[in-house]
């Protein structure tokens, strides 16, 4: 087994509480928490920054929580 070591990166740009994590493309997005508007963004390990993405679109009349799954 080999295990990469933990390091320090960029904060993401709202603090979040509740959220969903995958990675897509080497990518780190990160949706939703407390917020109603379920935003998102996305971090580039390459360049150490984090981007909004467009927020998802969701009925008004959601029930409970959701997941993400990130298929390459």
């Amino acid at each position: 087994l080999f295990f990469y070591p933990w390091v320090t990166v960029l904060s993401n740009l709202e603090a979040r509480r509740g959220h969903v994590v995958a990675v897509l493309n080497g990518e780190l997005h990160v949706v939703g928490g407390d917020d109603e508007e379920m935003s998102a963004e996305k971090y580039d390990p390459g360049s150490n920054s984090w981007v909004v993405v467009p927020a998802m679109q969701l009925p008004e009349d959601r029930d409970g929580g959701f997941g993400v799954v990130a298929v390459n």
